[in-house]
């Protein structure tokens, strides 16, 4: 037979454990605003992004821009299909956030740029590609959008 109290301390700890468990995983502090990014980049839909640039990306990533870099991505890497967060820092009062964005052919890495105090897109631009199936190198505006920070 089992001793009651050894299988009351083994149940009280699997109940505990979780609470205990620290997470390692990157937090985005501007959530909205990534996901309006990679929505607008999914379907096309430059409003979804708009107000979530700030007047300075605005300016640099109009609709028309934001069409013409959109038009490259599915061009080179088709669709895209999903998207995660691999890294989060600060920088000179920036939050800078580091993505890998999943399309059909390739995986880009987006280095995204965010003021903490707006919550706003300061800048945007693509890292890292690593092809699959047919894509070749970095889109030719791949650094076109960013503020220097």
């Amino acid at each position: 037979m089992r001793d009651p109290k050894k299988l009351s301390v083994t149940l009280v700890a699997l109940v505990l454990l979780p609470l205990a468990t620290t997470h390692s995983e990157e937090v985005s502090i501007c959530d909205d605003a990534v996901e309006c990014l990679f929505e607008s980049i999914e379907t096309g839909d430059y409003s979804v992004l708009e107000p979530w640039l700030s007047t300075t990306m605005k300016v640099a990533f109009s609709e028309h821009a934001f069409r013409a870099f959109r038009a490259q991505l599915i061009s080179k890497y088709g669709l895209l299909r999903g998207y995660a967060l691999q890294h989060a820092s600060s920088e000179s009062g920036f939050h800078v956030e580091l993505y890998k964005a999943f399309f059909d052919r390739g995986t880009l890495t987006f280095k995204v740029v965010l003021n903490p105090s707006t919550e706003l897109i300061e800048g945007l631009w693509i890292v890292s590609a690593h092809e699959t199936n047919g894509a070749e190198g970095l889109l030719e505006s791949a650094t076109l959008f960013r503020l220097n920070f």
